[in-house]
């Protein structure tokens, strides 16, 4: 009941050679195939090529008694790739050793994480490119962690050479110090400092 009422593909191989045992239908279903039509495949079929030798490595580990866990790309009946994420394990199936692979689709995530590196990316364009200083502080500790462009050529420093110093205290003028630390306060507290 629990392998057939699985929302993510459950897969049973043969451990000597990969082929098909059982599958249940959140597996078949995500790749387009009747049961019947899946359980006639090779496993290479519903692989992507990009992902063949991880199917190899997949079955070796496994064989070696160790669990296996990786991305792959797998295909859609139609040819269209996706993203997977596999964990297999060793069992005793019908008295003989076999591979249980959960298989998960993972587009969504993928996505999701793909749309997050644009925005990271278009951030920190937007950080290298303005002509304001700008600076990313620990607000714990209070130290310089990052700094763009505009903030070394301000303070006469390469971007190596101004993220070494690392205490703000070393590059604000002594008379002014008193206000990093107001500053500092008034930023924990969730305030706005200017």
């Amino acid at each position: 009941s629990v392998f057939e009422a699985g929302t993510d593909g459950l897969v049973i191989n043969d451990l000597e050679d990969g082929h098909l045992v059982e599958v249940n239908p959140a597996m078949h279903q995500m790749h387009g195939y009747t049961y019947e039509e899946f359980m006639a495949l090779n496993p290479l079929t519903f692989i992507h090529p990009d992902s063949h030798p991880l199917f190899a490595k997949f079955i070796e580990t496994v064989k070696e008694g160790e669990q296996f866990q990786t991305r792959a790309l797998d295909v859609h009946k139609e040819g269209t790739p996706f993203p997977v994420e596999v964990h297999g394990t060793s069992f005793e199936y019908k008295g003989k050793p076999h591979v249980l692979a959960v298989v998960r689709d993972i587009t969504e995530q993928v996505q999701a994480e793909k749309q997050i590196q644009e925005k990271e990316a278009q951030y920190r364009s937007i950080f290298e490119a303005t002509t304001d200083a700008l600076f990313i502080f620990d607000l714990e500790s209070g130290l310089l962690v990052e700094a763009n462009p505009a903030a070394s050529r301000m303070h006469g420093y390469n971007h190596e050479e101004f993220l070494a110093i690392s205490r703000p205290t070393d590059f604000i003028h002594a008379d002014a110090r008193f206000s990093f630390d107001l500053f500092l306060q008034t930023i924990k507290t969730g305030g706005l400092f200017q």
